[in-house]
Formats: C-alpha cells, sequence, structure tokens
C-alpha cells in the first residue's frame, strides 16, 4: 500500500531541522520501501506492508523523537484517501476561487460532531472553510499566512493535531504516490 506522511513543523523559520535524505533514510530504515520526499516541509510518500496508518505515524513519530530529539506530529493518508481529499474538494465548486490560494489542513483524527456543529474561525468576509471528516478545507484569497484558517487555530478549535499544506502540494503528491 502507498501512503503519504506529512510531518508537523519541521523545517520553518530554522526550527527542527531536519534534511531529506536523512528523513528518507529514517523511513527507509522502519521497513518502507520505495521512500521519497517532496520539498522540505515534511512529505514522505512510500510503500508499506502496514494495513494500518496509526501505526506508521505511530512508527515514524517514535523514530523521529529517537534520531532528531524533538517530537513532531505524523499523519499519515493511503494513496486512495489522498485521491478522495483532492477529488472531494467542496471549495472548488464555489465561482471565482483561485487553486493558488487553496489550502488543506489535515486533521489527525475526525473532530467531534459537537465541536464541528458550533465553529467558528474568524475568517475574513472573502475566506472560505469546509471541515470534511479529517480535512479542513481552506480557501484564503489574501494568503495563508495573513488568514486566520491557520494551523494552530484549527488545532485549538478542533481539539485534534493537524497540519496544512498548499493546494499544489497536496495535487503533487497524488500524482507522486500513484506513480
Amino acid at each position: 500500500m502507498t501512503l503519504i506522511a506529512f510531518l508537523r513543523g519541521i523545517n520553518v523559520s530554522g526550527r527542527k531541522p531536519v534534511k531529506m535524505a536523512e528523513l528518507a533514510a529514517l523511513v527507509e530504515s522502519l521497513g518502507f520501501e520505495n521512500v521519497r520526499t517532496f520539498i522540505q516541509s515534511g512529505n514522505v510518500v512510500s510503500d508499506s506492508s502496514a494495513k494500518d496508518t496509526w501505526k506508521a505515524e505511530t512508527l515514524i513519530g517514535e523514530a523521529i523523537r529517537k534520531n532528531f530529539g524533538f517530537d513532531v506530529t505524523v499523519i499519515v493518508r493511503t494513496a486512495d484517501e489522498q485521491g478522495k481529499i483532492i477529488a472531494g474538494n467542496p471549495l472548488l465548486k464555489d465561482r471565482g476561487v483561485d487553486e493558488d490560494r487553496l489550502h488543506v489542513t489535515l486533521l489527525a483524527a475526525q473532530p467531534a460532531k459537537d465541536v464541528l456543529a458550533g465553529l467558528a474561525m474568524g475568517e475574513s468576509k472573502n475566506e472560505r472553510y469546509a471541515v470534511k471528516g479529517r480535512e479542513a478545507y481552506l480557501y484564503c484569497p489574501d494568503g495563508y499566512g495573513r488568514s486566520k484558517l491557520n494551523n494552530t487555530a484549527f488545532e485549538k478549535k478542533l481539539g485534534v493535531p493537524a497540519t496544512t499544506r498548499t493546494w499544489k502540494t497536496m495535487k503533487a503528491l497524488v500524482e507522486m504516490a500513484h506513480g
């Protein structure tokens, strides 16, 4: 099965530095095959006999802690799940959406229904978001860096660890995963 691991917060502003070659070698040492990375923000595509993404998350996270000396949230999706994330973006149906301003926040777990029912993120009038399963789809026309729809806000409001990627990265990873 092809898996995509998303690491939160590595190589950001010089904190939690991890070279991608070292990360790939570490993941290979755990028994994953055909390991490849994408950009410096911690995206790893690999093949595994593991049937459980939670096990892969735990294994990679513990190895990073042991080898690099810090904790990192690791969120894993299968290639099929990644394809569904791309196909299921509800914001693509909206008129005038610029794909360069789309992001996806991957959630470590599905948020509780009562939390979702009262969710208010404080977004600007131009911004939009939709939480669907274990993903939050974001549209930030004024830029993600200026948005209140950031990773930390989703973690705080939803009560689950998360990591965010651009739409372009998400699409590139599904292409890598499917060969």
